[in-house]
């Protein structure tokens, strides 16, 4: 397999409002850490993928849509072949539309499409033949947030390492479930998953690319909420110590991939919504307004939000049927490693239940091309919560019927073991 990789700065400039958070101080007035673009460029059998992992909390799905059309015009990459996930980030620009909870950035959006362009142009001129392993870990980090538990989950961690002929590492990706919300003040930051992958480049030899793919990760969350610059350093460089004692170790877990074996395979999931009328909008809407709860926990912004999804949601209705959303799926067979790729913020049960029905390595990578906000399993629905009942204000949207998860992960089971038996 060939392999080209490219980093590219992509830090704003200082006052532009950050997005994720609807009860925080704006606009931004200092850089804590800088944003990157990275690309990996795989070349096998004729076939190119490009692989682009953006410090963004995400990217809307017609952003998506463009950077596809223009890399396939330039360097005739068909767009399947095209993946983008973000790190998901919660102190990068407003790169998605969410109301008040940091102001839409479409000017950044314009600037990181020609860097994403010559990123991509960089990776391609860096094409040299690399072997691939794979490998897992365990780690005790991230809390359930839904959870009255305090104790941490233990979670996979999974490395996929793309290694030279002179047996230094080339790139890497790394792959953990736990939500990027270290950070919440007014600093840019890539929050833990760039401290991931800046201490993981310097102390490996060859100054390798690493990029961060966040698992299913919607009800995971670190240790803490809005700490200090300190302590999400802590969290990430233990994170990084973990990934790099699996990468260095001589374990038997290693697996060493078939680079011959390179195929992706997509497909377009309509999920049901809770569907209302007008008049059921408002009562919803009402209800929400008149509960203090919401109102103390994100401030005047909650009822901003509330007004303008209430006036978006009746116009939509208003236009025609507005009862499903379409989540798209991609996967990545490398080997005998599977990469999902998933456009919402996917609850944990996700993966698991995915994981328990097929027989490889798989790593589930959210926030991926588009974001279309939370998918919790069904059992969570009964328990209500921010992202049963309220996160819908911030995204703009029906919530999704409590079946959609696990229709998800059935086509998703589709879509994987279909790819894995071409290949057999």
């Amino acid at each position: 397999m060939l392999v080209g990789t490219s980093q590219i700065d992509i830090t704003p400039l200082l006052g532009i409002e950050l997005c994720g958070f609807a009860n925080r101080s704006q606009p931004s007035d200092h850089v804590l850490d800088p944003l990157f673009a990275r690309i990996i460029c795989l070349e096998a059998n004729g076939k190119r993928i490009l692989l682009i992992n953006l410090d963004l909390i995400g990217v809307e799905g017609s952003f998506v849509h463009r950077m596809r059309s223009e890399l396939k015009f330039c360097f005739d990459i068909p767009e399947d072949h095209i993946q983008i996930f973000a790190t998901h980030t919660h102190s990068g620009p407003g790169t998605v539309q969410l109301n008040f909870c940091g102001e839409y950035a479409p000017d950044f959006l314009d600037i990181l499409g020609d860097k994403i362009i010559q990123g991509c142009d960089m990776a391609l001129k860096d094409l040299e033949s690399c072997t691939i392993e794979f490998q897992e870990g365990l780690l005790e980090l991230g809390r359930n947030r839904r959870s009255e538990s305090d104790y941490p989950q233990r979670t996979r961690l999974g490395i996929i390492s793309w290694i030279k002929a002179d047996e230094d590492l080339k790139a890497l990706m790394v792959n953990y479930a736990m939500h990027p919300v270290c950070m919440a003040g007014t600093g840019i930051s890539a929050d833990y998953p760039g401290c991931v992958c800046r201490n993981m480049q310097e102390k490996l030899p060859g100054n390798p690319l690493v990029m961060f793919g966040l698992a299913a990760a919607g009800d995971i969350d670190p240790p803490g909420v809005g700490v200090s610059d300190e302590q999400m350093n802590d969290w990430g460089s233990k994170l990084a110590d973990v990934a790099l004692a699996s990468i260095i170790s001589d374990g038997s877990k290693k697996i060493l991939l078939d680079t011959s074996v390179v195929r992706m395979e997509s497909r377009l999931v309509e999920i049901p919504l809770r569907s209302l009328d007008p008049e059921e909008i408002d009562q919803y809407a009402d209800r929400y307004l008149a509960d203090r709860k919401w109102n103390d926990e994100f401030g005047s912004s909650f009822s901003l939000a509330v007004q303008k999804w209430r006036a978006e949601m009746k116009r939509r209705v208003l236009l025609g049927p507005y009862s499903s959303k379409k989540i798209e799926l991609n996967c990545l067979l490398i080997g005998r490693v599977a990469l999902l790729f998933v456009n919402a913020e996917l609850f944990s049960e996700f993966e698991n239940l995915v994981r328990s029905e097929i027989d490889i390595p798989l790593m589930v990578i959210s926030c991926a091309n588009g974001l279309e906000g939370y998918l919790p399993d069904r059992k969570e629905y009964v328990l209500g919560g921010y992202e049963i009942e309220t996160a819908i204000f911030f995204y703009n949207s029906f919530l999704p019927e409590a079946r959609s998860l696990e229709m998800l992960v059935r086509e998703s089971l589709k879509l994987v073991k279909g790819v894995i038996a071409i290949n057999k």
